[in-house]
């Protein structure tokens, strides 16, 4: 290429473009321009330069990917963009020049072990990603590895950096930048040796993978005057069994006066100390594991304890309640009672019939049941809910109004 004049050089771009587009048709990502900031390529007069924009050869080089793999979602892939506040405003420069002309799809973040691993803070890390999440394009961690000799270090440096980056809400997924033993880019990365030893680091992360990710707390957060019987709701977690719910009244939980595994979402608490700052957290558990605890939330009581309708023993006989409230925004309870033993099946549909949400998906006992259905990602409109249970069916329907 760089024996070539610009024209010829962008002859040659267009017909790689175009050659890999056809014989890759169905591909699924594609990394358009890898390392704009730190490694801008010697031909890159040859797509406009700098332009009027800074970045007009980086545009051009998406416009014509975008015309040769029009089936391919498009990337632009960087380091050091969390780790450095400087690069990631520059990088956000370019992603956002991208999005207004409909170009770029995803973002690419490396993460290698000197972005990550004392590079910077995790805060710092955190808010990096938050400024590239902000874009409401979808980020992928695209060559993550930890440089660490030692087996404990590394798999310190894991348990604490991993989980930043990939229970982080806009990241999508962690690619590691191998991990075997000599086939790696750093001769610490690898997790598991030529001899097909798992080093400590890939014991706990196929442990952490297969385990609930950690709940997010909803309500209530931040509040005062709640009744001292307050309702506790989270955040479902994926593939999560069971919840364990803390309550205290310090924030170090030296004092809890509630602790307790459920497997639903919500729990009215009895009546706590009135007029007093509470604090609360939970985890989640499975078969794998146990998440970490959520982040710690708070709020105040007041004086009054709320009615609660009583129910006590089992019901006799299937029933789904209507959702309340309804209309709701942008969650709403949904009530049902086994009486004996089954299998449940309760899903949300849309008004064409596509599934939107799998609510409850596995073995209950008898009793009577509720389940918060969280809409936040839902257009407002007419849903259905299904529930399925034994040998018995029922479906009603919910309206969403944002």
């Amino acid at each position: 290429m760089t024996n070539l004049d610009s024209a010829s050089q962008y002859q040659e771009i267009v017909k790689w473009i175009d050659t890999t587009g056809q014989r890759y048709p169905r591909a699924d990502f594609c990394d358009v321009v890898n390392e704009p900031i730190n490694h801008p390529p010697s031909y890159k007069n040859a797509l406009g330069g700098n332009g009027a924009t800074d970045w007009d050869w980086v545009i051009k080089a998406f416009e014509l990917a975008r015309q040769y793999w029009p089936n391919t979602k498009l990337h632009l892939n960087e380091y050091s963009v969390i780790n450095d506040g400087s690069a990631n405003a520059q990088f956000l420069q370019i992603i956002n020049l991208l999005k207004a002309r409909g170009l770029i799809d995803g973002i690419g973040v490396q993460g290698h072990y000197f972005e990550v691993d004392g590079g910077a803070s995790v805060t710092t890390l955190q808010n990096n990603l938050n400024n590239l999440a902000a874009t409401g394009l979808p980020i992928y961690i695209t060559e993550f590895d930890i440089n660490q000799q030692d087996d404990n270090t590394q798999l310190q440096r894991y348990q604490t950096i991993f989980p930043v980056l990939y229970e982080h809400p806009g990241v999508r997924g962690i690619t590691l930048w191998g991990y075997v033993q000599y086939e790696t880019w750093r001769d610490y990365t690898y997790l598991l040796t030529d001899r097909l030893a798992e080093r400590p680091a890939l014991q706990w992360l196929r442990t952490y993978l297969a385990s609930p990710l950690r709940p997010v707390l909803l309500s209530p957060v931040g509040t005062t005057g709640e009744p001292r019987n307050p309702l506790l709701i989270w955040h479902s977690s994926d593939s999560a069994t069971s919840y364990r719910l803390q309550v205290a009244t310090n924030s170090t939980f030296t004092s809890v006066v509630v602790d307790t595994t459920i497997g639903d979402t919500l729990i009215r608490v009895s009546p706590l100390a009135s007029n007093t700052r509470i604090y609360w957290r939970v985890s989640a558990a499975n078969e794998h594991g146990t998440s970490e605890y959520s982040v710690t939330a708070s709020f105040t009581t007041g004086d009054q304890v709320v009615a609660v309708k009583e129910f006590g023993g089992i019901p006799a006989k299937f029933a789904l309640s209507q959702n309340y409230p309804n209309p709701f925004n942008p969650s709403t309870t949904i009530e049902y009672d086994l009486p004996k033993a089954s299998y449940v099946l309760l899903k949300v549909y849309d008004v064409l019939g596509r599934e939107v949400k799998t609510l409850v998906d596995g073995r209950k006992n008898a009793g009577r049941y509720s389940v918060r259905f969280d809409a936040s990602d839902l257009p407002s409109g007419v849903y259905f809910y299904s529930l399925q249970a034994g040998d018995k069916s029922f479906v009603k329907k919910l309206l969403l109004l944002k």
